[in-house]
């Protein structure tokens, strides 16, 4: 079955499938076993079904963005909350585990959760229909007049400032804070990750096994955890995330007298105006962040180290172990990763909390670049791009257009090279629903004549083994949204039975 997703990526752990001598009958041998696995009432029945978001920069495109992801997620609340599905069965409760996010995306993030953790109306939650929902509230309330005010030294500059002022989201951003905490908005006890991306301006050295590197993508993560009493507060501790031990990752530190590993409503709000600090139109920010103590001290961390060498101050912010202290200058987010698919998967997979889930995480990304119908342009031809190109065409040009040209595709390179980087790594090759329907083509296309009855023996009626396959796959994609997954021709209940694939069955309501 489909996962609801716009543009999805779903993958099984990062676990290396060892297929060994045998690779066929060893790929039957881990169907068969996840099978008996997902479909177990003592185990699997208690697991959620996993979702992650990855939203990406789009500047005023962020409002385009803000109505699909309320769309959304309103959606994805009402198919949780159907009891009765189109296909019968029950569905298992989804968890949203993460959100990442950039530039205009980042503030989007951070709305996602609010709204995915909002009470209905009648339970105390704040407003959250079509036509009046938080989205709205900060994408409509910036005035084009105030955003932009005609005067340099309006009051509505703040310090700071561009050429842009961020007066009214600003303003928006803190009345949005006030919603997530008053009693009873926010349905109690979730946990959901949250990660944007940050830009360094000054390119931050260390050294990695002896090599000197340079590095300006960075990423701030956090936590949004709602409170019994319907509230939230925001929280990293980088020990519940023991295998994201990465340089790019900053942590907020917090006050000598504070709560450890809390993030505070002001710090959230200077990280969404960092994340969406696009250049020459907002103002960069500086923050005081926590790196991993593998830096050498360089001229950003100076003024720190000044400060830690005069003594310990009351109000020195306190750092997680293993972390320093620094204080650096940070920019958009989207200049070299502007759709962290890559942090949402990061967020998700390392997140002791999940681990013990072994169902996939369903990864949902919105870009809106991505379009549906394919603007036409109409075609001009150019001799210097035909087949059999002039001899003319191959005697090259040094002018500035031409050099620029090759920055300008760089800098275009550099805003999705992680995105590039990440796709191609082999962390989404091991989807084994979509690895067992490749087999299956591979046997039809060779014409092989396979024999996998004894393997695969879940059916009412001859079949081939692609078609097996096929449909053993598409079980598996059930078991993973399914407590209760229902079952059809030319599956045969007795059959699972038999093979221990399941143990209890019911018949469908009428």
């Amino acid at each position: 079955m489909k996962k609801l997703s716009l543009g999805p990526m779903c993958k099984k752990g990062r676990r290396r499938t060892p297929w060994g001598r045998r690779p066929f009958r060893r790929f039957l041998f881990y169907l068969m076993a996840l099978l008996l696995f997902c479909t177990n009432p003592a185990t699997a029945d208690t697991y959620p079904n996993k979702i992650s978001l990855a939203i990406s920069g789009g500047a005023s495109m962020g409002a385009y963005e803000a109505g699909l992801i309320w769309g959304l997620i309103e959606v994805i609340r009402q198919v949780e909350g159907t009891g009765d599905w189109s296909l019968g069965g029950e569905l298992r409760p989804i968890e949203i585990t993460s959100i990442a996010g950039t530039s205009a995306g980042g503030i989007n993030t951070l709305l996602a959760a609010l709204t995915w953790s909002v009470n209905p109306e009648n339970a105390g939650g704040f407003t959250n229909r079509i036509d009046d929902n938080i989205f709205r509230d900060v994408w409509l309330t910036p005035d084009v007049n105030r955003l932009l005010p005609p005067d340099a030294d309006s009051p509505l500059y703040e310090p700071g400032d561009a050429l842009l002022s961020r007066k009214d989201l600003i303003a928006v951003a803190r009345e949005v804070s006030k919603k997530w905490s008053r009693p009873g908005s926010l349905r109690p006890e979730l946990r959901i990750s949250m990660g944007l991306t940050v830009t360094r301006v000054r390119p931050e050295s260390f050294s990695v096994s002896g090599v000197e590197v340079q590095n300006q993508r960075e990423y701030i993560p956090f936590e949004m955890r709602t409170q019994a009493n319907g509230t939230a507060k925001f929280f990293f501790n980088p020990d519940d995330y023991s295998s994201l031990a990465d340089p790019a990752m900053i942590l907020m530190p917090w006050p000598a007298d504070g709560t450890p590993f809390s993030v505070s409503t002001q710090q959230v709000i200077d990280t969404l105006m960092t994340t969406s600090a696009f250049p020459a139109g907002f103002g960069r920010k500086r923050l005081q962040y926590c790196r991993l103590k593998t830096h050498p001290a360089d001229k950003d961390s100076a003024a720190m180290t000044a400060m830690e060498a005069a003594g310990p101050q009351q109000s020195e912010p306190v750092c997680p172990a293993g972390y320093e202290l620094a204080e650096a200058e940070f920019a958009d987010g989207g200049l070299f990763d502007n759709l962290p698919i890559g942090l949402a998967r990061l967020l998700s997979e390392s997140s002791k909390r999940h681990k013990k889930n072994p169902l996939p995480v369903n990864y949902i990304y919105l870009d809106p670049n991505r379009q549906r119908y394919e603007n036409l342009v109409p075609e001009v031809k150019r001799a210097c791009e035909g087949e059999n190109p002039p001899e003319a065409c191959r005697e090259m040009t040094f002018d500035i257009a031409s050099e620029l040209t090759v920055l300008g595709g760089a800098l275009g390179t550099a805003r999705k090279y992680e995105l590039f980087r990440e796709l191609t790594g082999d962390n989404w090759r091991l989807n084994l629903s979509q690895l067992s329907r490749e087999m299956a083509g591979n046997i039809d296309a060779n014409k092989q004549n396979v024999k996998c009855d004894s393997a695969l023996p879940y059916f009412d009626r001859q079949l081939g083994c692609s078609d097996r396959l096929r449909y053993a796959s598409g079980l598996l994609e059930l078991t993973q949204s399914y407590r209760l997954t229902p079952i059809q021709a030319p599956l045969s209940v007795q059959a699972l039975k038999k093979a221990r694939i399941t143990t209890t069955c019911q018949p469908p309501s009428t």
